[in-house]
């Protein structure tokens, strides 16, 4: 993944399902999960694995993101990157998540 150089805006699907490999993904990616970057999860319901790697990621590399779309119950969830390297953790909601709205 060193040579790899994002042409325009990113999207990334994590279908990990389990915490450490979701987590592993998100940190291995992050770089280039910049400010505009799209994360789409598709077991973001489950509490201990992908939704648990999300947040732990967005508060330890300071990744505010918000709800872009979401199916019932938050099954499968679109999430975009409202902030990229900050070096601050901001305040706002459960793990980094903010509403569409408070991105302007």
């Amino acid at each position: 993944m060193d040579e790899f150089q994002p042409h325009g805006q990113m999207i990334v699907h994590i279908d990990a399902d389990l915490y450490s490999s979701a987590l592993f993904c998100l940190a291995a990616m992050d770089r280039w999960l910049t400010r505009g970057s799209i994360v789409i999860f598709d077991e973001f319901y489950d509490l201990m694995n992908e939704f648990a790697a999300f947040r732990d990621w967005s508060r330890a590399f300071y990744k505010p993101c918000a709800i872009l779309a979401c199916t019932q119950r938050c099954a499968q969830v679109a999430l975009c990157v409202v902030e990229g390297n900050a070096r601050a953790p901001r305040p706002g909601g459960a793990g980094g998540l903010r509403s569409a709205s408070a991105t302007g």
